[in-house]
């Protein structure tokens, strides 16, 4: 299992941080590759939007998925990831400006989709996290949220503690860190489901 984890258009493939780890229950080491971020990302050009896709291209086939984690806001950046990508992952706050800018995000796919530049990318799903199970309001929210868009919302649930900050504090990978065992087991929960997802065709349109 490998994975590819953002992406830096200045970056060079062999200057990036490797992590092997084997886990106790997994016999096949898995290899996370990691290309930060810069200063500069945000001046790409739409006129570049297919620079990323390109760059992807010549190492097709080296690892099983690449992620991009990106701003909120729509940039240069944002658009050539979109154009590099087959889904997308709506991350969202149980709060009722959560998915406030949703409805923008659809049409812009609309419009990459429109334009030529990627017909194939869809929605795979909505993401909730940092969500306190005790909150009447945030379990009211998820509950009309799932109950209005059904499949569309994530049935795994990133719940809200700052032992994740902790991780990051300590420069440990949250799901070996063993700070909180119900948290970590819910991202491996979230990349179950996400793989299941992907290859289920599971996506909106």
């Amino acid at each position: 299992n490998d994975y590819f984890i953002g992406a830096d258009i200045n970056a060079c493939l062999v200057n990036v941080a490797t992590v092997k780890s084997i886990s106790k229950k997994e016999l096949t080491p898995t290899f996370i590759t990691v290309l930060p971020s810069c200063k500069n990302i945000e001046t790409i050009e739409m006129s570049s939007v297919y620079e990323i896709k390109e760059m992807l291209e010549k190492i097709k086939g080296k690892y099983d998925y690449c992620l991009f984690d990106l701003p909120p806001h729509l940039s240069g950046i944002s658009l050539c990831a979109l154009v590099a990508s087959d889904y997308v992952v709506v991350p969202a706050h149980a709060d009722t400006d959560s998915l406030a800018g949703y409805n923008y995000l659809i049409d812009t796919i609309n419009q990459i989709k429109s334009n030529g530049w990627n017909t194939s990318l869809s929605v795979l799903g909505i993401l909730y996290n940092d969500v306190f199970n005790q909150r009447m309001t945030q379990k009211y929210i998820l509950n009309q949220t799932q109950t209005s868009m059904g499949d569309l919302v994530f049935k795994t649930i990133i719940k809200s503690t700052s032992k994740i900050e902790q991780a990051r504090f300590f420069g440990v990978p949250f799901t070996y860190s063993n700070l909180d065992k119900k948290i970590s087991n819910d991202y491996k929960a979230l990349a179950k489901e996400i793989d299941k997802r992907i290859k289920n065709g599971k996506t909106k349109s």
